[in-house]
Parts: C-alpha cells; structure tokens; sequence
C-alpha cells in the first residue's frame, strides 16, 4: 500500500502493515555496515565525494559527478568471487552490490533487484575509455546496460572482493565508506520497513 498524499502517506508510515525486506551487510576490516539499497566499489565513491563537495545536490549534480568521474577514473584491479564462484578478475570501473534496483538519483545499476528475494544482486562494469562509457551513460539510466559485454551480472548470497592499490571510497546508501577488500552477504527477510509511498 502507498500514497502520494502526504497525510495518508503519514498515516500508513505510522499504522500500515510493515514490508519484510532483506537487509545486506558490509564487512571489511575498516568497515561494518548495513545496507538496505545498494553498496557499491569504483568510480560511485569518486561520484560521491564529487556531489558532497557541491552545495546543489540532486539529479543535475550526480549526472554532473558522474560525466567528471568518468573523465578521472580508469578503473582498478578486482576479483569477485560470488557464492565461491568467480564473476570477475581484471581491471573493473563499477562493482556494484545490490539489494534495490537504483543508485545516483535515477541509475538502475540493478534493474533486477528485488528486496525481498533473499539474493544479492551483483553488477560489474569493465574499465573502457571515458568516452565509450559516456555513449553508454543512457543505458544504465534506463536499466538496459546488463546486456552489454562488458558488464557482468549474477545474483547470490555472499560477494568476496578483492581490490589491488588505493580506491575510491565504498558508496554504501549514498554514504562513503573505506574502501578495500570486503565481504557482501544478505540475511532474507531481516528488516520490516512502513512502505508509505
């Protein structure tokens, strides 16, 4: 249930049936983290720390971020192992950990993501030149870019990363985190939310 109405939507918040979800977890020896939408590792933390230094934040300044990340970034040496398996070894611009479908006001990194289905969902973009990346740009606005070659998708429980020399830091939920190697698992069903709107 929801509504735009900002009364009813209030009334729902603070009477309505809670919404099981699942709840994600970050573990790194710098971190601790729970995260409900997404976590993710790459050219995100320089985006993040780009919108922060901006007194105007909203859409305008992520994609604003995210076209000047674009240009700085050249990716960085990663191994993902999901649920034991390998998705990925090699030079990496975006590993994202997700649990909700969107991140960045508006970009559907993981248009599959459900957050009630127990599962994480895993997005690893390639590291290619600025300017293939920028044609590319509208695709993960519309959700459509997990078909490309040079993005990885798989769906699992727990996510090893391994990251080789100095990276930006971890956006988990819009917040920066220390980055490094870290370990990413889901506990099903942990979280009840009021779902208002």
């Amino acid at each position: 249930m929801y509504s735009k109405n900002p009364r009813q939507a209030l009334e729902l918040a603070l009477e309505g049936p809670g919404l099981a979800v699942d709840a994600g977890h970050l573990s790194s020896p710098a971190n601790s983290v729970s995260l409900l939408n997404v976590a993710s590792a790459g050219i995100s933390g320089l985006v993040d720390l780009l919108v922060n230094a901006n007194p105007r934040q909203g859409g305008g300044a992520f994609l604003a971020a995210t076209l000047t990340a674009l240009r700085q970034n050249r990716g960085q040496w990663v191994a993902v192992q999901l649920d034991g398996w390998s998705v990925v070894t090699g030079l990496a611009l975006l590993v994202a950990v997700a649990n909700g479908k969107s991140f960045g006001k508006g970009m559907r990194v993981a248009p599959n993501a459900r957050l009630d289905n127990g599962r994480l969902d895993v997005v690893v973009v390639e590291a290619l030149p600025w300017r293939r990346l920028l044609l590319r740009l509208p695709l993960l606005y519309l959700g459509r870019h997990l078909r490309l070659p040079q993005v990885r998708f798989r769906q699992g429980e727990r996510v090893l990363l391994e990251v080789e020399g100095s990276s930006p830091p971890f956006d988990v939920d819009g917040e920066c985190y220390a980055a490094g190697p870290a370990t990413f698992s889901v506990r099903s069903r942990a979280w009840h939310i009021a779902w208002a709107f």
